[in-house]
């Protein structure tokens, strides 16, 4: 997908007309976290943005880089496009890197108070699963499927969706 084609734009006109219909209440896409015109594709279709991130020194370092880029687009197609919050994953809560992360995000300047309450944790269940073509929810691990609701509650109350 080139740039500069009007196929970014594909994306935002797809779910525009699921809006009109009302399809959905809400559509979530995950792209890859590197710039690309996936990203810019996906930035131009939303009206919200949350960052996972891996609470490891390369990757808090990386939130800044994508604040630029997300910035970058915004500033280039006029979007009014909001940040709702950083959610770490593949968290191990009891490690000094988990607590140096967390920490890192709830002092930046940028990213205070962005942090999701809940994390996700680490678990290799969910790389075996993907495989199986399962989703976490399919999991036995209630610790996990836990983590996941409640960031998904968090979520939809960030974004004045109340879920059931």
């Amino acid at each position: 997908m080139a740039g500069g084609q009007g196929r970014e734009q594909r994306l935002r006109r797809f779910i525009s007309y699921l809006k009109e219909n009302e399809k959905y209440d809400i559509v979530i896409i995950d792209t890859p976290p590197t710039p690309s015109a996936w990203m810019a594709s996906a930035l131009l279709a939303s009206d919200f943005f949350i960052v996972p991130v891996k609470p490891e020194p390369l990757s808090a370092t990386g939130i800044d880089l994508l604040r630029v880029v997300v910035d970058r687009v915004k500033e280039n197609y006029g979007l009014d496009l909001k940040c709702i919050g950083v959610v770490l994953t593949i968290a191990e809560e009891n490690t000094i890197v988990y607590r140096k992360a967390k920490d890192f995000i709830d002092n930046n300047e940028y990213w205070k108070g962005k942090r999701f309450r809940y994390s996700l944790p680490k678990r290799t269940e969910i790389a075996r699963m993907q495989d199986d073509q399962k989703l976490i929810l399919d999991s036995s691990d209630s610790k996990l499927k836990h983590a996941l609701v409640s960031i998904t509650r968090e979520l939809l109350d960030k974004i004045d969706l109340k879920g059931n």
